[in-house]
């Protein structure tokens, strides 16, 4: 899935939430794009990919796409939706579907996400828009993760499209 460098997605919902024990019974096909990161042992079908979960995976749906579980026992992950881009003519990066075990800095991220979007119920303007500055840095640290994995990257500005934003979110968060 490619993602523009510049443009701020916009949370639809996310969380720290429980998944009961599953055996793919369930299909969701959601229209925004999905990131789970995981504390438990699952298999994940995303399309017609399975993916072996452990503890410290992450996978990111794409919004349509056909995805189910097998979960065989009740575990937890950190969840994030947000909406498809629009059309950008800004140079894109490449999202991976699944990485098998993401540093603690990601963790770390969505930890922040979700507190800021308890903190105010989602109806403070500018804890939004600072939610959303943190899930771009987020999705930028999973394409340059991601290609340190050998996923390729659209974009050979990534290093300077993130101190780009980390100056703007410095600049006007602080």
């Amino acid at each position: 899935m490619d993602w523009p460098t510049m443009m701020v997605p916009k949370i639809v919902s996310c969380g720290y939430f429980s998944h009961a024990p599953d055996a793919y019974e369930v299909v969701y096909n959601c229209p925004t794009h999905i990131i789970h990161l995981y504390t438990y042992y699952a298999t994940a079908r995303i399309g017609d990919r399975h993916y072996a979960i452990e503890p410290g995976a992450m996978t990111i749906t794409p919004a349509g796409v056909d995805s189910s579980y097998s979960v065989p026992e009740e575990g937890r992950h950190w969840c994030v939706h947000f909406r498809p881009a629009e059309e950008a003519e800004e140079p894109m990066v490449s999202l991976p579907e699944f990485l098998s075990c993401v540093g603690q800095g990601l963790h770390d991220s969505l930890r922040r996400i979700q507190t800021l979007a308890n903190r105010t119920g989602g109806h403070d303007a500018v804890t939004r828009h600072r939610e959303s500055l943190l899930l771009q840095e987020f999705l930028l640290a999973v394409a340059e993760e991601g290609n340190d994995a050998g996923v390729p990257v659209g974009s050979t500005r990534l290093d300077s499209v993130l101190s780009e934003l980390t100056t703007h979110i410095e600049a006007n968060l602080s």
